[in-house]
């Protein structure tokens, strides 16, 4: 499984973009995605660098069921989880639907669409 995040909205504030989930090269679903801003890959206050990344299930202590993103230079941890606005990440991806001023809305809801659609993961494109 394949997914693109089109980072589309990069302000001081944080970052919004589209993950699209594709399989056989078709879309396969679409939703929102919160980040911090960009803060030149600094750990707990940036969002990560573009790049290709694998992304794995995983079982966090405070998350729950969520995805752990590998091998992102310089840092650890980095974690694709439910969230609502940037005060519920240190640097991980949260996706959901647009929630309008900095926020996404139903992303308990898509985080359990996404581990159902990728119950082994998938590799993530991030793009600019």
């Amino acid at each position: 499984m394949k997914a693109h995040l089109i980072r589309t909205i990069q302000g001081d504030a944080h970052t919004g973009g589209v993950l699209v989930l594709e399989k056989d090269g078709k879309p396969l679903f679409t939703c929102n995605t919160l980040e911090l801003p960009w803060r030149n890959n600094q750990k707990r206050i940036s969002c990560i660098p573009a790049g290709l990344y694998e992304v794995v299930p995983h079982v966090s202590p405070k998350f729950g069921k969520c995805f752990w993103v590998q091998n992102v230079e310089n840092r650890d941890g980095i974690l694709v989880h439910a969230g609502n606005t940037t005060a519920d990440t240190l640097g991980c991806i949260l996706p959901g639907q647009y929630g309008g001023n900095g926020k996404v809305v139903l992303s308990r809801v898509t985080i359990r669409s996404l581990l159902n659609l990728c119950p082994n993961g998938f590799k993530l494109t991030i793009y600019e």
